[in-house]
């Protein structure tokens, strides 16, 4: 019998893990729990010499309202942001996703005393924004996340990719009892899991397609 994986991306988003996957006989259940819309702002940016973004939803309701951009240098928090940045910048900085203590401290020494605009969402935890005095940052709301209540497959395997994926899913679901594992991208995402009661995670030490298909299977092999 194949082994079931739930992922909370929609296929667009993760379509090489998924035939990965497939092509290991996985079975694969990808579908976001959240959407997102823009909040609009104005686009004559307030000065900053830096422009971080830490997700690739901040990405594009950041230069989909057409910001004026200047002279600005751009940073991105993980290789699947970064990508998205690249269809419309240079990534001058890219942060580990995995540690964002880490990619915090590197970023702080890149830009040292340069003020550095944080295009977010509403509600975001800004938890990069934290290893920087205040004097040095600028959040700007660029749009909001909206949870999608859906009832989800039972599955042996739970990919969560985000706090607010993983509080849309309990909002409706519960995590299969007979569920082997549950990967959780990074620490947020772990710690929003542990409060609803998950014990059995795992933080993957990579997130590109290889790197997730072989944390996947060391689990299903046991």
């Amino acid at each position: 019998m194949s082994h079931t994986v739930f992922i909370s991306r929609d296929i667009s988003e993760c379509s090489a893990l998924c035939e990965l996957l497939r092509e290991h006989d996985l079975v694969v259940d990808a579908q976001s729990l959240i959407t997102t819309k823009p909040i609009p702002f104005d686009p004559s940016l307030p000065p900053c010499e830096w422009i971080f973004f830490s997700s690739s939803n901040a990405v594009r309701h950041f230069f989909n309202q057409n910001p004026v951009i200047g002279l600005q240098r751009f940073a991105a928090l993980g290789e699947g942001t970064a990508e998205t940045l690249r269809e419309y910048a240079h990534a001058d900085f890219v942060g580990d996703a995995m540690d964002i203590a880490d990619s915090a401290y590197r970023l702080a020494s890149v830009v040292q005393s340069a003020t550095i605009l944080f295009p977010i969402a509403k509600h975001s935890m800004k938890t990069v924004q934290q290893a920087f005095p205040s004097s040095q940052v600028i959040d700007l709301v660029v749009y909001e996340t909206i949870e999608r209540h859906v009832e989800v497959s039972p599955s042996e395997l739970y990919v969560f990719s985000s706090p607010s994926n993983v509080r849309s899913f309990f909002h409706s679901n519960e995590v299969n009892a007979g569920a082997i594992q549950t990967l959780a991208f990074g620490p947020s995402t772990a710690e929003c899991l542990r409060g609803f009661g998950v014990e059995n995670i795992t933080i993957p030490q990579s997130l590109d397609p290889a790197g997730m298909l072989d944390t996947i299977n060391r689990i299903f092999q046991g």
